[in-house]
């Protein structure tokens, strides 16, 4: 049952290889192992006529050995190294076939199941699952096909020299196989153990990286180190019990090929004394019982080593079953002349069963510059968010210049809007690259003049190599209010009638916030604004201004009748 189950896995995997890597991969394992297999087995004949051409002294059994040796020579010279490339180019398209179907998926999914899965995990399942489904192919599955045909070959040949020992060693193998189904389970439930393992490890590990800061402002290396040492002092263990289960199987293995080599020559050896078969017969089923027991010693191990795979498996499984965002769904966007950029009402929220936003409804004009303000935790950036379209309100309904968010789909309302974060997010690339990704088609006169609304053109030009100067991991060779400029051009050369701006002077200090707040008042009646802010005396150059505590809207006016 657990064998089924394993391989349904298999097969749903096989599933998402395209045809071409298949028939390659079948095609390069199939000549890997059937060279092996065939010298393995010729070899077996060869000593066997060397054997009795030197009893009998028989010429002709020496040229079949000859011939047959010749034939060995040519499979090992012009087969062999073409059927392992072959395979190891098989290997590779398939891999990058699974890593590609990863990266789209991931890109199609929502923002909540980002918010409730531990970005160290998802790596963690990309990267040692990935890894364990390339093994499985690479080397678990090739060993099963090649101690199959050997196994299954070298058993025909010896049911043509002598039926009568292949069904002794068959009654024998029978019961290696049941030893080996034993520890199936047991191995499959640890490989899932050191896959979560693993996981829990690579998320500490990024934590580090990504919190170094903190962690040395607050002197919690020795915490972080202990909780590391914890999971790592797990993982170690589970690998120990996964060493003595491999270990068990392996020495149970090689005994049972041992006695049966045993058997073989004894009973073997009193057939031939007897002139029931002859010596020669005896070397060549010694030769190609070493293939029948390495079938039925080995394969129970190899099903073992593809619990692991199965687990891998399984945990990409996890991720491209996962509900994705429809952002084709709905119609296309329809200019409607409509003088009302965005028409909210009777908006409500809740996150994990928690009512963030409640009965929220408020108008905003084409053209208009709208703040948005309230405490921490007020429902803000969770409004933009909804309004960005990456969470779907439960009750009430938007519209955007007249188009119901119900009626569109995701992706042509996101046209329509352009957003810049409190922490912006930059690509390690060039800055030109960066600011393109707002409009791939954009040309240099339109990278420069994004930039200069934004007010970056002239920090840029001083940099080294200008707009081809490379950014680094997320920005970190630039300051927080060059980034903050980089990403507010990128907003601007999209060309969306909408820019929505989540505190985006928040994390700078006061010249870089002055700075990007004049250009976003630049941008007062070329676009319509929403920007949420926290400092009060930013809102002064807003057409209005909504006050939004605990989830609802409570105040809206213009900027001087809130100030009062």
């Amino acid at each position: 049952m657990k064998f089924k189950k394993d391989f349904s896995v298999l097969f749903r995997l096989n599933k998402l290889i395209d045809f071409k890597s298949k028939i390659l991969y079948i095609i390069g394992t199939i000549g890997i192992a059937g060279v092996f297999s065939g010298n393995k087995i010729l070899t077996s004949f060869i000593n066997k006529e060397i054997l009795d051409a030197a009893i009998e002294m028989s010429i002709s059994k020496m040229l079949t050995a000859v011939s047959l040796a010749i034939a060995v020579l040519i499979c090992a010279c012009i087969l062999d190294p073409l059927s392992i490339y072959i395979f190891d180019y098989s290997i590779r398209r398939l891999v990058l076939g699974i890593q590609k179907l990863l990266f789209e998926k991931l890109q199609r999914l929502p923002l909540n199941y980002y918010q409730k899965n531990h970005s160290g995990d998802i790596l963690s399942r990309i990267n040692s699952s990935v890894e364990s489904i390339e093994m499985a192919y690479s080397m678990h599955l090739y060993r099963l096909v090649e101690a199959t045909v050997w196994g299954v070959g070298s058993l025909v040949a010896m049911v043509v020299i002598d039926w009568r020992l292949t069904l002794l060693i068959l009654a024998y193998t029978a019961i290696v196989i049941l030893f080996n189904g034993k520890f199936v389970e047991k191995v499959r439930v640890m490989e899932d153990k050191l896959q979560l393992n693993n996981a829990k490890n690579v998320e500490n590990y990024e934590e580090v990286i990504r919190g170094i800061k903190v962690i040395k402002s607050f002197g919690i290396e020795d915490k972080l180190q202990a909780k590391f040492d914890d999971s790592n002092n797990e993982f170690a263990e589970n690998k120990v019990k996964r060493g003595e289960y491999d270990a068990r199987i392996s020495s149970m293995n090689y005994v049972f090929s041992k006695l049966n080599l045993f058997f073989l020559i004894t009973i073997g050896g009193f057939m031939a004394f007897n002139k029931i078969i002859s010596f020669g017969n005896i070397l060549a089923l010694v030769g190609l019982q070493s293939g029948v027991s390495n079938m039925f010693s080995n394969v129970g191990g190899i099903m073992n080593d593809i619990q692991g795979a199965c687990a891998g498996a399984g945990r990409v499984f996890e991720i491209l079953d996962e509900q994705e965002e429809d952002t084709e769904k709905g119609q296309l966007f329809v200019d409607k002349n409509n003088d009302t950029a965005l028409e909210i009402r009777n908006l409500n929220f809740s996150y994990d069963d928690n009512k963030t936003l409640s009965n929220i409804s408020f108008d905003v004009k084409k053209g208009e510059y709208i703040a948005i303000i309230g405490n921490s935790g007020s429902g803000k950036s969770t409004l933009a968010k909804i309004l960005l379209g990456l969470y779907n309100s439960e009750f009430g309904s938007i519209s955007l210049f007249g188009n119901s968010n119900r009626d569109i789909s995701i992706n042509e309302w996101r046209k329509k809007i352009a957003y810049v974060s409190q922490n912006p997010f930059l690509f390690d690339r060039s800055i030109r690259d960066n600011i393109m990704f707002g409009r791939e088609d954009a040309d240099e006169k339109m990278i420069i003049e994004a930039a200069k609304k934004a007010d970056a053109h002239d920090f840029i030009i001083n940099l080294e190599n200008g707009y081809d100067y490379n950014v680094g991991e997320n920005g970190n060779k630039l300051s927080g209010g060059q980034k903050q400029r980089i990403a507010l051009s990128r907003a601007i050369i999209k060309g969306a009638e909408i820019i929505i701006i989540d505190e985006g002077t928040s994390a700078l200090d006061k010249v870089s916030e002055s700075i990007v707040q004049n250009c976003i008042s630049m941008l007062k009646g070329d676009r319509t604004i929403i920007q949420i802010i926290h400092n009060l005396d930013m809102m002064k150059e807003a057409d209005r201004v909504l006050v939004i505590e605990n989830g609802g809207l409570v105040k809206s006016g213009k900027p001087e009748e809130i100030i009062i």
